[in-house]
């Protein structure tokens, strides 16, 4: 294990990252919920983009069968 935090910590350095040198400050209940909150975001972001996405897409189709006016033929 030694052999692998070694070659981790090189790897860090190498590309310009800091290397912490304690376990850090943050419990573990409070990264739990920092990442629970922030995919919370990301989905209604995600899900957001993609209703955007949709209703595009269905004005397109529309745009492509109806004709221009946006009416199809009268029923008598």
């Amino acid at each position: 294990m030694r052999d692998w935090r070694a070659k981790l910590d090189a790897f860090l350095r190498f590309n310009e990252r800091q290397v912490l040198a304690s376990p850090g400050k943050v419990s573990m209940e409070v990264a739990r919920a920092l990442a629970v909150e922030e995919y919370e975001r990301f989905t209604q972001r995600r899900l957001a983009e993609e209703a955007a996405r949709a209703d595009e897409e269905f004005e397109e189709v529309v745009k492509k069968f109806l004709p221009p006016g946006g009416k199809g033929k009268k029923k008598r």
